[in-house]
């Protein structure tokens, strides 16, 4: 599912908020919650999807940081489908 940047999350564009997790927080937190698929974690990962997919080769890269759920000049994050590609 892809969403444009402000649409996905509009309430994370606060004063001095920053997005910035380690590497270990990506893995353990967003994506652990990313790829589990049942109910019950659907509805508690909602309030943090704030890492959309992207289907990342089917845009230029200029129109990446308006896909980004969080406005930042350095860094955007995304899940990348990966299209049955092995």
């Amino acid at each position: 599912m892809e969403r444009r940047g402000a649409a996905a999350a509009p309430s994370l564009e606060l004063p001095g908020f920053r997005f910035h997790p380690t590497e270990e927080e990506l893995l353990e937190f967003y994506l652990k919650h990313h790829v589990t698929r049942n109910n019950k974690q659907q509805q508690l990962r909602a309030p943090f999807d704030i890492i959309p997919t992207v289907h990342l080769y089917r845009h230029d890269p200029w129109d990446l940081p308006g896909l980004a759920a969080i406005a930042s000049e350095r860094e955007w994050y995304f899940f990348v489908p990966r299209d049955g590609a092995r």
